[in-house]
């Protein structure tokens, strides 16, 4: 596979990423009910959003509920990951959170570098 068809690739994964992250922000902010709003762990079937400690979705009752969790709550660990990564004190928290700030933040800057990248190529 060409460095091109590579690049290509990646982008169209990275917009798939950046899709799913915007729909799951629009979802939390729009349709989401909040913990208070059903009762926390009352909920027998459904999502509702809850900040026990950090902000995340809990799903209960339905088949695939694991997986609409975690992609419902992706965009509270994108944003909470920097306080995290910022937030290190010790060399082994550093080695943790800085590969995963990298896998979580990396499809959303690489449309960037790619196109600055592209940009560098032409000229």
């Amino acid at each position: 596979m060409s460095r091109r068809r590579t690049a290509g690739v990646l982008l169209a994964l990275a917009a798939f990423y950046w899709a799913v992250v915007a729909g799951s922000v629009l979802y939390n902010v729009f349709l989401l009910p909040n913990g208070s709003e059903v009762g926390y762990g009352m909920l027998k079937r459904g999502c509702y959003l809850t900040d026990a400690m950090l902000v995340y979705v809990e799903c209960h009752g339905f088949f695939g509920a694991q997986l609409v969790r975690w992609v419902l709550s992706l965009p509270w660990i994108i944003f909470q990951l920097k306080f995290f990564v910022f937030g290190s004190r010790s060399f082994l928290e550093i080695l943790i959170f800085v590969p995963l700030a990298v896998l979580f933040w990396g499809p959303l800057v690489y449309p960037l570098f790619y196109r600055w990248h592209r940009g560098r190529e032409t000229s």
